[in-house]
C-alpha cells in the first residue's frame, strides 16, 4: 500500500485577516491547532479545492469572536506521506488506534472521550474521540519506528 501521494492539492485555510497578511508579507507562520477536539487531530487545518468553506468557517469563527475580519488563505499542499481516510487500507491503522487507546484508558480506568454536538449548530462537532484516536495514531507510528505521516487527508 502507497501513502506518498505525488500530487499537490490547493487548500484553503479560514483566518483573520491579520494572519492572512502576516503569513503572505512572511511575518508569521501558520500554528498547529491542539485542541482536544480536533477532527483530524493536532495540525494546520485546510479546505481542499474549497475557498468558499474556508470563507464559511472564518465567519463562523468571527461569530464565536475568536476572530476579527474574516479572512481566506491560499495554498499549494505537498500531500507527502498522507493518512488519507478515504483509503480504505488506511482506516486499518485507525481501527488499531482505536483499540489502542480503548485499552490504554480502561488500563487506568478512564473512559473514552466522546464526540459531542454543539447546541444550535448541526454541522459542528467537538470531536474529542477522533482527535484522540488519530494522535494515538501517529504516537502507536512513532513507537513502532514507523514513518510518520505528514497530512492527513478526510472528505
Amino acid at each position: 500500500m502507497y501513502t506518498a501521494y505525488s500530487h499537490f492539492v490547493l487548500g484553503f485555510h479560514g483566518c483573520d485577516k491579520e494572519v492572512q497578511e502576516s503569513v503572505l508579507q512572511g511575518k508569521k507562520i501558520l500554528s498547529p491547532s491542539k485542541n482536544d477536539y480536533d477532527w483530524l487531530g493536532h495540525g494546520i487545518y485546510f479546505w481542499e479545492h474549497d475557498p468558499t468553506r474556508a470563507q464559511q468557517w472564518a465567519e463562523e469563527l468571527k461569530r464565536r469572536k475568536k476572530i476579527r475580519t474574516p479572512a481566506v488563505l491560499g495554498a499549494v499542499i505537498d500531500l507527502g506521506r498522507c493518512l488519507n481516510l478515504m483509503n480504505y487500507q488506511h482506516l486499518d491503522d485507525v481501527r488499531v488506534a482505536y483499540r489502542v487507546l480503548e485499552m490504554s484508558l480502561q488500563s487506568v480506568g478512564e473512559q473514552l472521550p466522546v464526540n459531542e454536538d454543539i447546541p444550535g449548530n448541526k454541522d459542528l462537532l467537538v470531536r474529542k474521540l477522533d482527535c484522540a484516536v488519530i494522535q494515538m495514531l501517529h504516537t502507536v507510528r512513532e513507537q513502532e519506528r514507523q514513518q510518520e505521516y505528514h497530512t492527513v487527508r478526510d472528505c
